[in-house]
């Protein structure tokens, strides 16, 4: 009876999985206007550029909603980027997702210069790496979830953001 209980939770466990797997094909892609179009074309005094994009991340299902400080800036999904002017000094970039995706937040500290320009690259995993029954424990199931923040060389990340992504526009341009 209870190898019967165990077995009928995998099958659940299995078709939740399923699902979850299925429902992560609906996520929404980047629709804005490419890179070359919608890039940062001047500078504001006293003020750099940041770039945040994600060309991939998962769970793909869900979109990250990009933090500068405490302010919301963007909600980003596959294939997206914004950029927002920031001023200079220390400053918190996060990246924050909705409970549901299970996935942690990340962030990253930047010393920002004025008349200068960043790029923060959103990534993120979440992969089921075992789901089984196991003799005398019942059933097990281990998930790697991560996400980051990771500044990149702004040549790299720019040949990057102009061939992946679509623009978002931030809630505000300036902070």
């Amino acid at each position: 009876m209870e190898l019967e209980m165990t077995i009928k939770r995998f099958y659940v466990l299995v078709a939740t999985l399923c699902c979850a797997v299925l429902l992560s094909g609906c996520a929404v892609n980047g629709q804005g206007p490419s890179f070359s179009e919608a890039q940062a074309k001047n500078y504001v005094k006293g003020k750099a550029v940041v770039y945040v994009y994600r060309k991939y991340a998962e769970p793909t299902a869900w979109g990250g909603t990009i933090r500068f400080d405490k302010e919301e800036v963007a909600t980003l999904h596959q294939g997206a980027f914004t950029w927002a002017y920031l001023g200079s000094g220390k400053h918190t970039i996060r990246a924050v997702w909705p409970v549901i995706s299970a996935q942690k937040d990340s962030l990253i500290e930047l010393d920002i210069e004025a008349e200068n320009t960043y790029y923060i690259e959103l990534t993120g995993i979440s992969r089921s790496t075992f789901a089984g029954v196991v003799p005398g424990v019942g059933v097990m199931l281990n998930i790697q979830m991560g996400s980051g923040l990771n500044e990149i060389n702004p040549i790299a990340a720019e040949a990057i953001v102009s061939t992946c992504c679509k623009f978002q526009q931030p809630r505000i341009s300036e902070y």
